[in-house]
This record gives structure tokens, C-alpha cells and sequence, in this order.
């Protein structure tokens, strides 16, 4: 079953704010083809490789990102993003010509940060290996708004034990019971310190 293909948005949010944001992308298919896991560790294939590397290079492309914690898991990456500095006031909304609907995501927004980030290491691995590329990602991602320092510290630790959790991860498709992200978060008791998610376009 295809997951996150809804794009829905929380109403009124702009994706472009300061906040740190938790991004999870799969694979297309939730096909294992990033790597495995052994113990409680992750060895990635080429492709898993490429992401790692092609997602270190982000603030490269886009100034206005910091990177936090991340994991490459078999199928799936689990990553925080933080946008800092002026974002939103150095991109005021263009104004949109009468009639005319907008295509795509908003410039410099969470959005398109994700979707330029998976064009780069479709690009990669098709330069890699020609055609390997094809059907690599899940259409969307879903995406959570961090708001405060517990909540960025439980994803964090979320993330880092994500390889001991794989036998009952929501996206192993081989197991028999699963614990979703949610139901995760929900157990913590986090109260508001951290509860926003959305599934987002890329």
C-alpha cells in the first residue's frame, strides 16, 4: 500500500518558517534497496550511500538549512532539517496572474528542499548505474513540525535507534507488528511539545 500520497498541509502554515522539521522519504515500493540491517546497525548499498552523501550536501544548495540528526534505513531516511536565518522575508510570494493556479512547491520551502534533494540522487544514481534511478522514491514524504527542545531531542533519539526498532518499523514490510511514528510520539507524552504532522509534496 502506497502511503503519504495525500498532499495535505497544515492550514495556514508556512513551510518556509524557522522551525526544525522530522522528513521521512521512502522508497518506491518500500523496497528494501538501501541497505540492511544487522544488529543494530545499518550497511547501506551504493544507492543508501549516495543518499547519505547527497543529503550532507544540502546546505550547500540551499544556505538557509541546517542539518541535524539523520539515519538511512533499508527502505526509508529518517532526517531533522532546520531552517534559520531570513527565509521567508528574502522570498516575499510573487504575485500569482488571475486565473492562473501555481504548479509545484513554494520556492525555499520544506517542500522543495525535499524534492530538490531527491532529484539530486535519482541523478546520481543514474549516473552511477543508467537507468537504476527509475521508481527509486515514494511520490511525497511526510513531514513533522518540531516545536520545542523536547521534542527535538526525542526525535533525535528516535532516529538514532531507528535500526533496533527495524523488527517492528511501520515500513518493514516483513513484520508482523508494527509501531507507527505516531503511535511512538503519542507514547512519550509530549503534551504540545511537539505535535504537527503533515504529508508534504516533492
Amino acid at each position: 500500500m502506497e502511503r503519504y500520497r495525500e498532499h495535505i498541509r497544515l492550514r495556514g502554515f508556512d513551510y518556509r518558517e524557522n522551525h526544525a522539521y522530522f522528513v521521512t522519504v521512502c522508497s518506491g515500493g518500500r523496497s528494501c534497496i538501501f541497505g540492511t540491517v544487522e544488529g543494530d546497525q545499518v550497511r547501506l548499498t551504493r544507492r543508501g550511500m549516495i543518499i547519505q552523501a547527497c543529503w550532507k550536501d544540502v546546505p550547500n544548495h540551499h544556505p538557509f538549512v541546517e542539518l541535524d540528526q539523520m539515519i538511512v534505513m533499508p527502505n526509508h531516511f529518517h532526517a531533522i532539517i532546520c531552517f534559520v536565518g531570513n527565509n521567508v522575508a528574502a522570498t516575499p510570494a510573487s504575485p500569482i496572474p488571475q486565473g492562473v493556479r501555481p504548479t509545484g512547491p513554494a520556492s525555499r520551502s520544506l517542500s522543495a528542499v525535499i524534492g530538490s534533494f531527491k532529484s539530486a540522487v535519482t541523478r546520481m544514481v543514474n549516473h552511477v548505474r543508467p537507468g537504476a534511478g527509475e521508481g527509486l522514491w515514494q511520490p511525497n514524504f511526510y513531514e513533522h513540525v518540531i516545536r520545542g527542545d523536547r521534542g527535538l531531542d526525542l526525535i533525535r533519539e528516535y532516529i538514532l535507534n531507528n535500526p533496533a526498532r527495524w523488527a517492528e518499523d511501520e515500513h518493514n514490510l516483513a513484520s508482523e507488528r508494527t509501531i507507527s511514528f505516531g503511535s511512538w510520539l503519542a507514547s512519550q507524552k509530549m503534551g504540545d511539545a511537539g505535535v504537527a504532522a503533515t504529508r508534504g509534496q516533492s
